[in-house]
């Protein structure tokens, strides 16, 4: 099953969203500003498991919105909105006017959903403060902020990729838990990109539970979970590897298993 979720980044511009969002899709950083004229969007897929040992595909189409301020692009900006089931409020952590923006901006955003969506405060350029007193001022508003809307709040660099690619696997861990999925922690979700050895290493994991369960049997969390079946599972690639050896190969062919 995949789930699909619109996930928005707002915030006043040169934040930093489109690096936000180019940095966790792409993993590339460019150091030129540009700035979004209207919005634009990617999407990325990550594999989550749940915790009856089940995976689940969840597709977060993210939208970077328009940062400028006047009156024409606020209206332009609202038509964006519709639609977003997850945001991210982001702003300059050199910059406090950036912070006091939104606000206005997130009361907006609940206005024309007309419901409060999971939503995480971003303070991104964390490669460019110092920890003087005007950066802890910063951080501490922003904390009192997060507690105003009740929201998280996490620090990024888009730079140097600090911390973004887990503000995106917790806003996905609560839009599908929203949904009426029982998913793990944050840290046990795998993206494909990122770690697709243990990813497959769960698939495969997920293909033998439910074959046993086809015939009518349970399996036990010790099986999946132990060293049992990772031994068991060596122990056959190790024959067929010595029965391709055997024949003077050193291509492994399925009639060695």
């Amino acid at each position: 099953m995949e789930l699909k979720f619109k996930v928005i980044l707002l915030g006043p511009a040169a934040v930093g969203k489109t690096s936000l969002m180019y940095r966790y899709v792409n993993d590339t950083f460019n150091e030129n500003y540009i700035a979004t004229l209207g919005a634009q969007f990617l999407s990325k897929e990550i594999t989550m498991e749940t915790r009856s040992g089940d995976l689940l595909s969840c597709k977060l189409i993210i939208w970077d919105i328009i940062g400028q301020s006047n009156p024409h692009y606020d209206d332009l900006r609202t038509t964006f909105y519709r639609g977003s089931e997850g945001a991210f409020l982001v702003f300059d952590l050199t910059r406090k006017t950036t912070l006091d923006r939104l606000s206005g901006w997130y009361k907006q955003l609940v206005k024309v959903l007309n419901k409060k969506i999971p939503t995480i405060l971003i303070g991104n350029k964390l490669d460019l403060i110092e920890n003087g007193n005007d950066a802890l001022k910063i951080k501490e508003l922003a904390g009192e902020f997060a507690k105003e809307i009740d929201c998280g709040y996490k620090e990024t660099s888009a730079k140097n990729g600090k911390n973004v690619n887990n503000i995106f696997l917790e806003l996905a861990t609560l839009l599908v838990r929203r949904a009426g999925y029982d998913v793990k922690e944050k840290k046990t979700i795998l993206s494909d990109e990122e770690d697709s050895n243990i990813s497959d290493t769960y698939l495969i994991r997920n293909r033998i539970r439910d074959y046993i369960k086809s015939k009518g049997f349970r399996i036990s969390s010790e099986l999946l979970d132990g060293k049992t079946l990772d031994t068991q599972i060596l122990a056959i690639l190790d024959k067929a590897i010595w029965r391709a050896k055997k024949n003077g190969r050193i291509t492994v062919k399925s009639r060695d298993i």
